[in-house]
């Protein structure tokens, strides 16, 4: 059973939670926790990203297939919303949550409750890779930042000259995959011109930072965005502005959704960068059902791949890989 609670009315809702959850929290949970029907939240930092929509696609996909339920919550970038969605979860006993920060600091008092009630959390992506009393699960932005400067320098042999569109620095998992991106560009020779952060990631925010970008280094010829879907809004309005997106302007970015897929096809997106999100929330859920059994965690690894119009034919949307 999966149910998705908006960013709207998410705080009403939260009864609904928690009451499920208790039912994890007695004696009961410990057969359900061997095999995996347990109810899991999943606490969104920011619901309206598609590629943190991959993750969710995996979350339900493995708790359909444990046969557990779901709850998905939005904090929609409002950490104090985040921090009460965790908490009135906590107080009414939930089994397992999947923390996806918005401040990762501001949940440790969170996570501290959680562990005195022995109830596992796995922090997402967060930039503290060893969070106290929570098990970091994520990407590796260093391996991730490789690919996508590959698939440039394949694009763009010399001469690569970029700007950054960032996204909120507070955010879990930003910072990182900036810096990552950052240190293997400026290590194989791609110049970074600029970068500016969109608070709101809103595709008018994203907007308004790269025209500022692209008006203060017309010479840039690779567009970066925190998420694919930035550097595709990005391209957009380059393409908008008269720039040769896809011919000899390349716009890249991480994260793979069928929006995004398409944007590789019409030619505003050059490099989708497929980070794997199906698969992550998938291997968290099956991580935290093994967690609430009591056997220890790690961060898995996958392995990330380049997408662009040459192969973007073999890439398979997020909503479709579910085989439960």
């Amino acid at each position: 059973m999966i149910r998705r609670l908006g960013a709207i009315g998410v705080a009403t809702l939260s009864a609904a939670l928690v009451a499920s959850l208790a039912a994890c929290g007695s004696g009961a949970a410990a057969s359900s926790s061997e095999t995996g029907a347990n109810t899991i939240a999943y606490l969104q930092s920011f619901g309206a990203d598609p590629a943190e929509q991959s993750v969710t696609f995996g979350v339900e996909c493995a708790g359909k297939k444990a046969g557990g339920k779901v709850l998905v919550y939005d904090a929609a970038l409002d950490q104090n919303k985040q921090i009460n969605q965790f908490n009135t979860a906590m107080t009414q006993g939930a089994s397992g949550i999947i923390s996806h920060t918005v401040n990762q600091d501001a949940m440790y008092p969170s996570y501290a409750r959680a562990k005195a009630q022995k109830v596992p959390v796995i922090d997402f992506v967060g930039a503290n890779t060893n969070p106290p009393n929570a098990t970091f699960v994520g990407e590796d932005p260093p391996a991730v930042a490789d690919v996508t400067v590959q698939a440039i320098l394949k694009a763009i042999p010399s001469g690569a000259k970029a700007v950054m569109v960032g996204g909120p620095p507070s955010a879990s998992g930003v910072t990182p995959r900036q810096d990552a991106f950052k240190a293997a560009a400026e290590k194989a020779g791609i110049t970074i011109l600029g970068k500016e952060d969109s608070l709101a990631l809103t595709p008018d925010d994203i907007q308004k930072k790269a025209s500022s970008l692209l008006l203060k280094y017309p010479d840039a010829n690779v567009i970066w965005g925190i998420t694919a879907n930035t550097a595709a809004v990005a391209g957009q309005m380059a393409k908008q502005q008269g720039m040769a997106v896809g011919n000899g302007v390349v716009s890249v970015g991480a994260g793979a959704t069928l929006d995004v897929a398409d944007k590789v096809r019409d030619g505003s997106l050059s490099i989708m960068v497929d980070t794997m999100g199906y698969e992550w929330g998938e291997a968290m859920v099956g991580l935290l059902n093994e967690a609430i059994a009591g056997k220890q965690i790690s961060n898995p690894s996958f392995q990330y791949e380049a997408y662009t119009k040459d192969n973007i034919s073999t890439w398979k949307d997020p909503a479709k890989r579910c085989t439960a």
